[in-house]
């Protein structure tokens, strides 16, 4: 029943809106079962929180409110919500969390690009593990996919993955659980290099109800605990009577034959029904999970790759051995990194080699720190001690995993058969389409790409459709890749070389066999999208593995001149620091190293007219920023945004997993090396609460807070176009072999590269009109804002020489027909096939500095400072158009 007293708290606050005509109407918590009041006339408001109450339907009053930006009904009771048909709604955010929808409700189509906010929903049970994240649009036509008019599967697979240090016998405890009879030779067990992949089968009981029992149709493989049986048995036979067969190894009876001699009115109820729980409440249906193994070499150099096979649909053995002296470091690593990467997936922590030795650890303390720690055993594989107990462990593991018993669609399990029996490690995406329509088992294209992200999300496939390189080529064996990956790693000449090797040297370390050179560039892409390497800008061919990468500053005068230039300084400081943050943070960024200056634990960044020095020290769990120059803040900002998205492939939170924190500004801390450093998520409570000051902990002086943050506010930063350019520029340098050499191929190609990058590029657009509104003819490619607004404009042309002529119909194109209004910057890209690029370069250089371009104010060789080496030269033209400065860029790519 309402309360009276909250249903008038709701009628005055809606009265108070309607009369003050205000946008906010708040009746939170209120626990409503119904709006006391029509408020379809309430046309003014923008915003209604109706959360925390008992409303069962979305009230119709509310779905003929257009205007509404923002509408919360989440922690209700709601079964039902209705939008109308023809409406225009300027819905931004729906948030409907918490409530109790067992479908997407049909309305909801009408609502058009609406944030919708959707957690916590009976609907979201029938949703496979791996689309817990996918968008509302994808989840609802999953669901569609999956009516009850279609027949489904129950999926119950998945991953044991076996992690640790090096020569704790991980591989030989995944092959004792495969066979207990193994005969284990001490000291014959080779070191795994990257990552092993085996499977086996269990049986494993789960309680007979929902999702694992559905139908009366499961009843074959149901089973009670003995004592129910004898009791029952007795009840109708006596005691004498012969037993069923025991299903010994788990003192269960196979309930079949009980109801084989069952009424049948009894019996006809139970099918009907399909509920076992009035009868036999400790039943169990066994079922037979298929679980993947996976075993990741334990050293050190593989760490940061080991991360992105690191997944939630698994359980983790983590296996350590006593007579190590560094466990402490050991259970750190890899208990924090399966934390982080697996959504607390559980964790067995496993002493091996019980037979040489037994060592106590604080498994309380461990527990209480890691929440996801199943158990703590004690194995032998030499002798089997303590394997039957592990195995029983794993089993129980099983049952608790939330995914065991998702729907797929039937045609999705056969296709997934299908494509297991193919021989090849990877076939074209034309071949995976025939594969997936051969008996039209999916043949519309919009399930045929979301069938290829859930396998691609499942482990099964590697596929990146979007990527202009990658989506034509569809990774069946996982594997493949990642044995090609870690061979690199592996390989001593590249280690020596501190991670950089060349595309030719390719086939020298890498089985052409297995890795046709024709599918090292593919390879290659692969790497970068999973930033373990980078290509080197302005080389044509050079690679770089970071983790390889050496661990000294190569120049410290250049860090010493940021320090020195009156720099924003920056610390990141962590509770536990995950391998790969640096080396992925340069993978990200390498177009805007400066120069060679990188190196394993950090990196100088250059922007035109600001330089940053990034820093990380393991040891103590920090990194460090130093940004200088005009535009230091925005260098900054950059950098914060890319190390922000690599926390959140972590999923890593701030003052949870790591602090940012910003140094003080007072007159003591101004002139010391070591000034006291403020958390920077501490500055900003203290502002919401209007606070103005703040004490220095190493002074005591008070510091005002606006000015602490002045140059550290958190506004999206600005990437400069350029950049942007060079890392496409310098992925069709090193991809040209496999991308046609005319203008329109190249140009298309850096179209795709900047727009997967997150840059609005139109290839060859028509676009432009004169003062006349005459047409301007066709652009190769224009760059615009999220609004359509056009910042700049980009000109390719082929050369093999230096062709005056078109290269100058090329520049007056670029700065005068296509730019009648003096655009602030410009772009002509010049893809050189000839044969001696140097001379080239130095010619082109000299003729628009001398006869190309009349008007210019100076051009200048930007290279050096943009560029390692010497495969694409950057010349900046500057020139006035009404008296204003205009950039036109030269980027000289020799192919």
């Amino acid at each position: 029943m309402q309360n009276v007293k909250n249903i008038q708290i709701a009628l005055k606050r809606i009265e108070h809106v309607r009369n003050e005509k205000l946008t906010f109407l708040d009746l939170s918590g209120l626990m409503l079962e119904e709006l006391p009041d029509d408020v379809s006339d309430l046309i003014f408001l923008l915003e209604i929180d109706l959360s925390y109450n008992h409303l069962v339907m979305l009230p119709k009053s509310i779905s003929q409110l257009e205007n509404l930006f923002y509408l919360n009904v989440r922690n209700n009771f709601i079964t039902e919500i209705d939008f109308e048909l023809g409406r225009f709604y300027c819905l931004i955010e729906l948030d409907i969390s918490n409530n109790l929808l067992d479908s997407i409700p049909e309305s909801l189509s009408f609502l058009q690009n609406v944030n919708i906010l959707y957690d916590n929903n009976p609907f979201l049970n029938d949703l496979p593990f791996e689309m817990e994240y996918h968008n509302f649009e994808d989840i609802r036509y999953y669901l569609e996919l999956i009516k009850d008019n279609r027949e489904v599967h129950r999926f119950y697979e998945t991953k044991l993955i076996f992690v640790g240090s090096g020569e704790v016998g991980k591989t030989t405890l995944m092959k004792v659980l495969k066979d207990q009879d193994l005969c284990v030779e001490i000291g014959h067990e080779a070191t795994t290099h990257g990552i092993n992949i085996d499977s086996l089968e269990y049986d494993v009981f789960f309680p007979a109800r929902p999702p694992y029992y559905n139908s009366f149709k499961d009843i074959e493989d149901v089973y009670i605990r003995d004592e129910y049986y004898d009791e029952y048995y007795e009840d109708v036979y006596g005691e004498d009577d012969k037993k069923v067969d025991v299903y010994e190894s788990e003192g269960y009876y196979s309930i079949s034959e009980v109801l084989g001699d069952m009424d049948d009115e009894w019996k006809a109820e139970l099918m009907v029904s399909g509920d076992l729980s009035y009868m036999f409440d400790d039943a169990v249906i066994e079922k037979t999970i298929k679980i993947n193994l996976w075993d990741f070499g334990g050293q050190e150099i593989y760490y940061s790759t080991h991360q992105f096979f690191l997944t939630k649909r698994s359980i983790y053995l983590f296996v350590w051995e006593p007579r190590k002296d560094n466990n402490n470091e050991d259970f750190d690593y890899w208990l924090n990194t399966i934390k982080l990467l697996s959504a607390d997936s559980p964790v067995i922590v496993v002493m091996n080699k019980l037979d040489i030795r037994h060592k106590n650890i604080d498994e309380l303390n461990y527990s209480n720190k890691f929440n996801n720690i199943s158990n703590f055993l004690a194995v032998s594989c030499i002798t089997k001690q303590g394997i039957d107990q592990l195995e029983n462990e794993i089993r129980r593991c099983i049952v608790n995993l939330p995914h065991m018993g998702d729907k797929v669609p039937e045609s999705w399990v056969r296709v997934r058969q299908e494509i297991r029996k193919v021989q090849s490690n990877y076939i074209s995406y034309t071949e995976f389409i025939h594969l997936c329509s051969d008996g039209r088992l999916i043949s519309d294209k919009k399930e045929l790409a979301f069938f290829s992200d859930y396998l691609h999300d499942l482990g099964d496939i590697i596929h990146f459709k979007e990527d202009s390189i990658l989506k034509n080529i569809v990774i069946i064996n996982p594997q493949w890749a990642t044995k090609a990956v870690y061979a690199l790693i592996d390989t001593i000449e590249i280690q020596k070389n501190n991670g950089v090797f060349e595309v030719s040297e390719l086939e020298n370390y890498w089985d052409i066999k297995l890795y046709p050179i024709e599918k090292h560039v593919e390879l290659l892409q692969l790497m970068e999208k999973f930033e373990i390497c980078f290509k080197v800008v302005g080389a044509k061919n050079t690679y770089v593995i970071p983790e390889l990468l050496k661990t000294e500053i190569p120049n410290n005068d250049f860090i010493d001149e940021i320090k020195n230039d009156n720099p924003l300084k920056f610390q990141i400081h962590y509770n536990f620091m995950p391998f790969g943050i640096i080396t992925r943070l340069i993978c990200r960024l390498y177009y805007m190293i400066f120069r060679d200056n990188y190196w394993k634990n950090g990196a100088i960044f250059i922007d035109e007219l600001s330089k940053a020095a990034v820093i990380g020290d393991r040891i103590n769990k920090t990194i460090t920023i130093f940004a200088s120059g005009k535009q230091k803040n925005n260098l900054l900002a950059i950098i914060r945004v890319e190390l922000r998205k690599i926390h959140a492939d972590f999923n890593m939170s701030t003052e949870i997993d790591f602090n940012e924190k910003i140094p003080c500004i007072c007159d003591t801390c101004k002139n010391v090396n070591e000034p006291f450093f403020f958390s920077y998520e501490v500055l900003k409570n203290f502002l919401s609460r209007d606070k103005k000051m703040i004490d220095c902990h190493k002074s005591a002086d008070s510091v005002e807070i606006v000015e602490l943050i002045s140059g550290y506010r958190t506004v999206k930063p600005s990437k400069r176009i350029l950049h942007e350019i060079l890392s496409a520029v310098s992925q069709l340098q090193g991809q040209s072999q496999i991308i046609h050499k005319n203008e329109d191929a190249r140009n298309s190609f850096i179209s795709a590269r900047l727009s997967q990058n997150g840059i609005v590029a139109k290839d060859q657009s028509n676009w432009g009109s004169s003062g006349s509104g005459k047409s301007q003819g066709r652009l190769d490619i224009k760059i615009e804002d999220g609004e359509g607004n056009i910042l700049t404009i980009f000109e390719g042309v082929n050369l093999k020489n230096l062709d005056i002529t078109n290269l100058k119909k090329h520049i007056d194109k670029t700065i005068i027909k296509y730019d009648p209004n003096g655009l602030n910057e410009k772009f002509l890209c010049v893809y050189y096939d000839g044969d001696n690029f140097d001379f080239f370069s130095k010619k082109y250089l000299f003729e628009i500095t001398n006869n190309l371009i009349f008007g210019f104010l100076s051009t200048t060789d930007e290279s050096e400072n943009l560029l390692e080496h010497t495969e694409i030269k950057i010349y900046k033209t500057v020139y006035e158009r009404t008296s204003k400065k205009i950039y036109l860029y030269h980027i000289l790519i020799n192919l």
